[in-house]
């Protein structure tokens, strides 16, 4: 094995073990503020968790809970689709801090401002 081939393995490694830890670290309680075009916010709790290196988002309403489709978490940013009566809502948050991501999510009734922030227990 060359040098850059055992270096760019290396590298692939700790790029995957880095992101299984970023996912890890959503695991836990979030609010979600959703604020559609013309309408008041929308607060709503979402459950985090990693199974096997995957993170799943669910949406926790009132009466229902909602499974949040194409989770994907970098980095940076948090994407996610929202399924819904009116088509898919897609979202796109960018990390603002360990316990906050600001963005928007956008479907066929426009685009909103999206806040999703980690609930502290006390």
């Amino acid at each position: 094995m060359t040098c850059l081939r055992f270096l760019t393995l290396l590298f692939v490694a700790a790029l995957c073990s880095n992101l299984a830890q970023a996912q890890t670290a959503m695991d836990g309680l979030w609010q979600i503020t959703l604020t559609p075009p013309d309408q008041p916010a929308m607060k709503m709790k979402v459950h985090a968790e990693t199974v096997s290196d995957t993170l799943h988002l669910v949406l926790l309403m009132e009466e229902d809970t909602l499974v949040l489709t194409d989770v994907a978490l970098s980095e940076k940013q948090l994407r996610f689709k929202i399924p819904s009566g009116h088509g898919v809502v897609h979202c796109t948050l960018h990390k603002k801090d360990a316990d906050t991501f600001t963005g928007i999510c956008a479907g066929a009734m426009g685009e909103g401002a999206t806040t999703l922030k980690r609930v502290v227990e006390e």
